[in-house]
């Protein structure tokens, strides 16, 4: 649903301050339940975690959603939710190369279905 209701303003004001307004909006509600529902550890905080929260924060999931307005800007949203998918697919990928983790038979089965149901949802064409 949030796919279908982020069209129309993506496409009137931009990705960018959609994406700026979201991210700025979301921090008091899921500030909050962090520090209701998780424990703190105070005696953890430091640079080195607080950095990489801003760069998750800032760079990974500010420019993922920017490139994912950008995308749901220029085409239907069941085409660009489609690609999701892809996800897991990097992640093993990533695994394999960064970690020297072995490819299996299952995992190449599993590569080749989450293609060809993006192959499908999509109808195989390009818009």
């Amino acid at each position: 649903m949030r796919l279908v209701l982020m069209v129309k303003p993506l496409r009137t004001i931009g990705e960018i301050p959609v994406v700026f307004w979201m991210m700025v909006f979301s921090l008091l509600p899921f500030g909050t339940c962090g520090v209701l529902f998780e424990s703190v550890r105070w005696e953890n905080l430091g640079w080195i975690p607080v950095g990489g929260l801003l760069y998750q924060g800032m760079v990974i999931a500010g420019l993922g959603f920017m490139v994912f307005s950008y995308l749901m800007k220029r085409y239907s949203p069941s085409v660009v939710a489609s690609f999701n998918f892809v996800s897991p697919i990097s992640g093993v990928l990533l695994s394999v190369w960064m970690l020297g983790e072995s490819v299996t038979a299952s995992i190449m089965i599993g590569v080749a279905l989450v293609g060809a149901g993006l192959y499908l949802a999509t109808g195989g064409r390009r818009e």
